[in-house]
């Protein structure tokens, strides 16, 4: 009885065996695009992650200028076009300046 149970064992662990490798090779495909999912998903989170860490300061000075804006303007975007097109006059009018005393 002993002898029948444990080839019993043997065989019921050897089909299942066989039946992992038989899902496992029917759904290789569907495994390898989960995981390279997962692993893209990853790293576009961390590049983006240490961008927006990286370039904070920029994005900070932004965010203010686009709350700082008039009311009654028609958009944000607009607003914040108006400020830099006076920044960059601004910066025309200094170098401007700075050619005659050279």
């Amino acid at each position: 009885m002993r002898l029948s149970q444990l080839s019993s064992n043997k065989t019921d662990h050897d089909a299942l065996a066989l039946l992992s490798q038989h899902m496992y090779a029917k759904h290789r495909n569907i495994f390898i695009g989960i995981g390279t999912v997962i692993v893209t998903g990853l790293t576009t989170f961390v590049i983006l992650r240490n961008y927006t860490y990286n370039h904070r300061d920029r994005l900070v000075k932004i965010r203010r200028e686009i709350q700082d804006v008039t009311p009654g303007s028609n958009s944000v975007f607009e607003a914040y076009h108006q400020k830099l097109k006076k920044r960059q006059a601004e910066q025309e009018l200094r170098q401007k300046q700075e050619l005659p005393k050279n």
